[in-house]
């Protein structure tokens, strides 16, 4: 008999290292247990779908075969006794009925397979399995419950001593299929009971710890976990808990940080906005586009929107919104502090040129863009130089901007917003350098194996596209105009750029916030997001959080706003003459 009678996961380990090194323990080769475990490559998202490529998986690891004695030792009989888990090797025997088995509890599929101990605190451990056999029907000869005198053990003793051919099993494979799971977003609920609010905050917490790439660049994490209870907890309405759930996750400080659909998100204002643009421009609010509202001239500054001092609603709202850099998280705020609800007019008050502050009242409108252009989104400046406004130029119209542009001795691309997702077309047609890679990228791997060590990763090289024809290849000298509003699709357009032909950038940094964005359900109706790669310059780089550096430093000034002109193009033009 042979007493496996262990839960604790290094005991279980020991039990089997001890059965393997002991001896046949079988005359005939005996098929092991193959196990099942669940792979994560980064973090599927719970909502929609991703670029970024990551899903979960079943991953089944054959297993070793328990190997017969080779002297011509005949085997013993044996018997094991469990309680509810079984070494490998024990099972492996039993479910070839090549020795019984006893267990104190009824066996369930669960039987073999690993764990994964977590100091719980106080004195705690949690024990959570990592894997489970891939075939089910192994059972017990008897299950029989502990009592005095050992009778479990006793009733092996009977059955070692005996000589009758142990119980037939029958073990089949599992071919229940995987299914995709999603956490519950309790959608009925906007205001949660206590335990629901703190299983918000831990689900959150917990995917960020596990599987944001970008964990060594947000500072103390288990910090923020402890900080955070009292909020959920003390959270006395729906409005409170929203707020709660907000500054979680702006604890997260990226530019793709983010949540929505609880019904309190009315809270922010809703959706329509002022049709203006405000930034940050030499330390004031400035006004630097705009679309129909009357009465407000780009260059004027902004001081109060509805009554509210502008620098004391982007204060107010500062804890509840994260960027990846100072800069884009000022004019972040500043893009929200426009919002309210639809069919509003909003209140204006704005410095005129003259230095006089007058109130302007302006409707809001959903779904406004403030940059009205008409027309093809390129153009051939003074001097032979190409201009194209990437937030406009579509898939379709690539072929003919580079027809319209070849001949130019020097074209600038403007990514001062977001792109279409042109730059798979372009980038065939701009490498000059005849270069391979445009971004490294990584991702958490989480596997069994990789628990301890939480540094498991996937990491692999984008490279350029090759193009589908041999189409001519621009050879003029290329350009990028930059600033915080080109973010995550618009800095890898910046990084196909730099690896294609080695762009000089001019402007100011990017927002620092790329790696295709996945999400994960909380409690309340609500989607949260965040950033699922790292992604790199094809060197190796840091993005995130720095930005796409410019070679040649241009900012809008007030007084350069107000006169209708573009510095940062002007600063461009100015290096090719």
């Amino acid at each position: 008999m042979i007493d496996v009678r262990a839960e604790d996961p290094h005991a279980l380990e020991a039990i089997e290292w001890f059965l393997e090194g002991i001896g046949p323990l079988t005359d005939t080769q005996i098929q092991g247990i193959p196990k099942r475990s669940v792979l994560h490559s980064g973090w599927a998202p719970q909502v929609g779908s991703s670029s970024g490529g990551y899903y979960s998986a079943f991953v089944t690891r054959p297993a070793s075969p328990v190997e017969p004695a080779t002297n011509g030792r005949r085997a013993p009989r044996i018997v094991f006794v469990a309680r509810a888990s079984v070494p490998e090797t024990a099972a492996a025997l039993a479910a070839s009925s090549k020795a019984g088995l006893i267990s104190e509890l009824t066996l369930g599929d669960d039987a073999v397979g690993e764990t994964f101990s977590i100091d719980a605190g106080g004195g705690w451990t949690a024990s959570v399995r990592t894997s489970e056999a891939a075939i089910s029907g192994i059972t017990a000869d008897a299950v029989v419950a502990p009592g005095r005198n050992d009778s479990t053990l006793a009733y092996a003793v009977v059955l070692a001593r005996g000589d009758a051919p142990f119980a037939p099993r029958t073990t089949v494979a599992r071919n229940d299929l995987p299914r995709r799971l999603r956490d519950d977003p309790y959608v009925e609920s906007p205001y949660p009971e206590l335990p629901v609010r703190l299983l918000a905050l831990f689900r959150f917490w917990s995917v960020i710890d596990w599987f944001y790439p970008y964990k060594d660049l947000i500072g103390d994490w288990d910090a923020v976990l402890r900080e955070s209870i009292a909020c959920f907890e003390e959270a006395a309405d729906a409005n409170e808990y929203t707020t709660a759930v907000f500054r979680l996750v702006a604890s997260v400080p990226d530019g793709h940080s983010g949540a929505s659909g609880n019904p309190a998100l009315k809270l922010f204002g809703g959706t329509a906005q002022i049709p203006i643009e405000v930034r940050a421009v030499e330390g004031e609010y400035v006004v630097t586009a705009k679309g129909y509202a009357e009465g407000i001239a780009i260059g004027d500054v902004v001081l109060a929107i509805d009554g509210e001092d502008l620098r004391a609603r982007v204060e107010r709202m500062r804890p509840l919104f994260a960027a990846s850099t100072e800069v884009a998280r000022v004019n972040r705020l500043l893009a929200l502090s426009r919002r309210g609800a639809n069919d509003t007019v909003a209140r204006v008050t704005v410095r005129r040129t003259d230095g006089s502050a007058v109130t302007v009242e302006v409707p809001r409108v959903p779904g406004y863009v403030p940059r009205i252009s008409s027309g093809e989104p390129w153009r051939i400046l003074e001097g032979n130089v190409g201009y194209v406004d990437l937030t406009r130029l579509t898939i379709d119209r690539v072929p003919a901007m580079f027809d319209a542009i070849m001949t130019t001795r020097a074209t600038i691309f403007d990514v001062r917003g977001y792109p279409r997702g042109t730059i798979w077309a372009m980038a065939p047609r701009l490498n000059t350098k005849r270069a391979k890679t445009a971004a490294q990228f990584r991702r958490r791997m989480i596997s069994p194996a990789s628990l301890d060590e939480r540094e498991s990763s996937y990491e692999f090289e984008q490279h350029l596209p090759a193009g589908d024809t041999p189409l001519p290849i621009y050879q003029g000298r290329t350009i990028a105009l930059i600033d915080d509003r080109a973010i995550s699709h618009a800095e890898h357009t910046c990084l196909f750029l730099e690896a294609a032909n080695g762009t000089t950038f001019v402007g100011t940094n990017t927002a620092g916030a790329n790696g295709d964005i996945t999400n994960v359900v909380l409690p309340g109706g609500f989607t949260a997001y965040f950033t699922g790669h790292d992604v790199r310059h094809a060197d190796g780089r840091q993005l995130q959080r720095v930005g796409i550096v410019p070679d040649i430093v241009a900012a809008p000034t007030l007084a350069g706003l107000r006169a209708g002109r573009d510095e940062v193009l002007e600063r461009a033009l100015g290096l090719l003459n």
